[in-house]
């Protein structure tokens, strides 16, 4: 969504669940749901749309199956069709798990892992959770959390909002701009996202790798790696160039990576440093960057 000014008021994600297309499911995120809400309504009364938003965060509740593992598991768990050809990328669909009847929906947006959201009754939740715990069991299954998670969107290039995207963000400095249809015939902020499609931005929006600047035998330590806000200075230079949004250890990387805003006339490969971590050098990508 983005606000007339063409910034960014945050990301929706928006499923339809029934066969007229009459209901739809609009998820958010928690700290941005009652704003959404108010704002969604705002907008439909004021192009007076026949549509009704309704929270239902009170009764629905949600768990995530993430992996390589996950469609095997869910096929143990339902005898709906999972399977690729039955159950794509983007799908949404009604299943039951035993006596429980889900809202299912596979999307690998913020993980860039096969992953499926099953929304149910949150009176089912503990039922739900445990049924899948035990048919998970042989397949190593085990929970994760926000820390994991954060790796995760952080290796897939995954930007979130109060960190990389905030109202002082529009989608065409922050790599997004594939998400913005100029050709609809009108939509909230389309006038000011038209005129930023023409503009050259000073700053950019980069997945950062950090490898030790000279001294390859050095022990990375948890704590040389960012934990956000860290100021980025060209290598050699007290000239700030730049600040780190989120951070953390990629598993498969087997290094730091970060997401930070860079100046413009900063070029990929580059090597910047980060004040508190004098010994890194980053090697920066201002495209599409995902982790295989």
């Amino acid at each position: 969504m983005l606000t007339r000014e063409g910034r960014i008021l945050g990301p929706l994600h928006v499923f339809h669940h029934d066969n007229t297309r009459s209901n739809f499911l609009v998820l958010t995120e928690p700290e941005r749901e009652n704003r959404d809400i108010y704002w969604l309504r705002r907008a439909a009364a004021e192009k007076k749309l026949d549509v009704q938003v309704n929270c239902v965060s009170e009764y629905l509740a949600s768990i995530a199956l993430v992996g390589p593992n996950s469609r095997q598991i869910l096929s143990e768990l339902t005898k709906s069709d999972v399977s690729e050809e039955g159950f794509p990328q983007h799908s949404v669909g009604h299943i039951r798990i035993g006596t429980i009847s889900i809202v299912c929906v596979r999307s690998s947006t913020s993980t860039g892992q096969l992953s499926y959201e099953l929304f149910h009754d949150r009176a089912d939740s503990a039922k739900l959770y445990q049924e899948i715990l035990d048919v998970g069991a042989p397949h190593g299954i085990v929970n994760f959390g926000q820390a994991t998670w954060n790796i995760m969107r952080l290796e897939h290039g995954y930007k979130v909002w109060g960190r990389e995207l905030t109202l002082d963000t529009n989608p065409y400095e922050c790599g997004l701009e594939a998400l913005v249809d100029l050709s609809k015939d009108d939509f909230i902020g389309k006038e000011a996202a038209l005129e930023q499609s023409k503009m050259k931005f000073d700053r950019r929006l980069a997945l950062l790798t950090f490898d030790p600047a000279d001294n390859p035998d050095i022990q990375l330590e948890w704590d040389h790696i960012p934990r956000g806000h860290e100021v980025i200075r060209r290598q050699g230079h007290e000239e700030r160039i730049g600040q780190i949004t989120s951070a953390s250890y990629s598993v498969r990387l087997r290094k730091p990576i970060a997401f930070a805003w860079i100046d413009s006339n900063v070029q990929p490969d580059e090597k910047v440093g980060c004040i508190h971590q004098p010994f890194l050098a980053i090697k920066s990508f201002f495209y599409p960057f995902f982790i295989s």
